[in-house]
């Protein structure tokens, strides 16, 4: 099947002259990067499990309740809140390590890329 969103709609009649492939293959290009590194962050998130000791959950499930997601709420508030809930002692639920970064501050940038 294909998916409609990667297609794109040239109007009938158009011809080869006004159509550049260098710049769909730059966009081609940006967008595998860009799901290459979706992947690669995600993948940290994954493990094997052989038994329920290798088993952990994201804590943030905690702050989805049946009718609510939260979404209102600044995300550094879910991180903390969900914190609260992960004392170190028990092994599935841990507290996710974070930092807020000031995306108008290039110091505070580059602590959340190091």
């Amino acid at each position: 099947m294909i998916n409609k969103k990667y297609l794109y709609d040239v109007p009938e009649g158009t011809s080869g002259e006004s159509f550049d492939p260098a710049l769909i293959l730059a966009e081609y290009k940006q967008k595998k990067y860009a799901m290459t590194g979706y992947v690669k962050a995600y993948r940290e998130y994954c493990w094997t499990v052989q038994s329920v000791d290798d088993l952990k959950t994201a804590p943030f499930h905690i702050l989805a309740p049946e009718g609510q997601v939260f979404s209102d709420k600044e995300h550094i508030r879910h991180m903390e809140t969900t914190r609260k809930y992960c004392t170190g002692t028990d092994p599935i639920f841990i507290a996710t390590d974070h930092i807020a970064v000031d995306v108008n501050d290039e110091s505070s940038i580059q602590c959340g890329i190091s």
